[in-house]
């Protein structure tokens, strides 16, 4: 069991961290993963996950509903939200904070990372920072804190807003 998954109470933790990390355009991995953990494929997860998969941007679960709603009618509100809430379990989603009042979603490998947000596309890039680590960690010790988990979204404009910008 990894340290977040000990402190958490959560041994299927380690075992998210310990799989080979997800591709985010591979519906067909995120399928399998949800088969091979035991959980019922049916057809409205497989739609559902089919509309994340290719994502390379922030969403919402209400932004996932409007697409549902808009090319599968018969799959419902509750239905998206649960299975929205699923993929988090299986590693395969990350929440997202943006500072607006509301978390968003974003198609992740599993391992732990950060993110790069984009104000202008919406493009999020996983990033991994070994020496924030060592220094939250330490941080954490220094002040005598029991670290559960964190998140660190560093959010601007990309490379290629800034050239749109700027052209």
């Amino acid at each position: 069991m990894d340290q977040f998954g000990a402190i958490l109470g959560r041994a299927d933790l380690a075992d998210l961290v310990a799989e080979k990390p997800v591709r985010a355009s591979e519906a067909t991995e995120i399928i399998d993963r949800i088969a091979k953990r035991g959980h019922r494929l049916t057809s409205p997860r497989q739609t559902i996950v089919e509309l994340v998969a290719p994502r390379r941007d922030s969403f919402s679960a209400q932004e996932v509903w409007d697409e549902v709603q808009n090319t599968h009618r018969g799959i419902g509100r509750a239905t998206v939200f649960r299975t929205l809430d699923l993929l988090v379990e299986l590693g395969v989603l990350n929440h997202v904070h943006v500072g607006e009042g509301c978390h968003r979603y974003v198609v992740c490998e599993t391992r732990h990372h950060h993110h790069l947000m984009c104000v202008d596309c919406g493009t999020v890039t996983a990033i991994e920072a070994d020496s924030i680590e060592t220094q939250i960690r330490r941080l954490s010790v220094d002040e005598g804190f029991e670290l559960l988990t964190h998140h660190l979204e560093l959010i601007g404009r990309c490379a290629i807003c800034r050239e749109r910008a700027t052209a």
